[in-house]
C-alpha cells in the first residue's frame, strides 16, 4: 500500500483511547496517515454493560459537527476519492 493515503476515524468509550497501535500498523504497510478523528461514543462493552454503559448520547450533535469539519478539511487538502 506504499504511498496510499489513509485517515483514522473512531468513537471510544474511554477518553484516553488513542490510535497509536493502528497508526503504527498502517505505517508499516506503507500508508501515509493524513488525518485522525476520535470522539466519545456510547460504550457498553464488558463490565460497562452492568452499569448501563458510558457516554450515552455520544456521538452527539457537537461531535458530528466536529467530524463534518474534519471531513471538509480532508476534502479540501486531499480532494475526493
Amino acid at each position: 500500500m506504499e504511498g496510499k493515503k489513509a485517515f483514522i476515524f473512531s468513537t471510544a468509550g474511554m477518553p484516553w483511547y488513542n490510535h497509536r497501535a493502528l497508526k503504527r500498523e498502517l505505517k508499516e504497510k506503507g500508508f501515509q496517515i493524513v488525518g485522525e478523528f476520535s470522539c466519545r461514543g456510547w460504550d457498553t462493552n464488558g463490565w460497562l454493560a452492568k452499569i448501563g454503559g458510558i457516554n450515552k448520547g455520544h456521538p452527539n450533535e457537537k461531535d458530528l459537527e466536529r467530524v463534518r469539519r474534519f471531513a471538509e478539511k480532508l476534502k479540501l487538502n486531499y480532494g475526493e476519492y
